[in-house]
């Protein structure tokens, strides 16, 4: 009976400690407006479309590679 009740404690404790990081906005929630108001956000979504743009599927040479194949006899 002492350990279930250390074990309810110790769960509550742990349970009500984390009621803080759960009230955070995600990022998604961004809007254009507070996204772009500073220069390091504009960085960032720079360095966002720059990796994007370096993925084998969208401009790295897959397209190319693939044209090249159906064209070889």
């Amino acid at each position: 009976m002492k350990t279930y009740k250390i074990f309810l404690f110790f769960t509550g404790v742990l349970a009500s400690s984390c009621t803080s990081n759960l009230d955070l906005d995600p990022k998604q929630s961004l809007t254009p407006e507070s996204a772009l108001s500073s220069s390091d956000n504009i960085q960032n979504l720079l360095v966002g479309a720059y990796d994007l743009a370096g993925e084998n599927e969208i401009f790295a040479g897959d397209y190319t590679l693939a044209s090249e194949l159906l064209a070889n006899d």
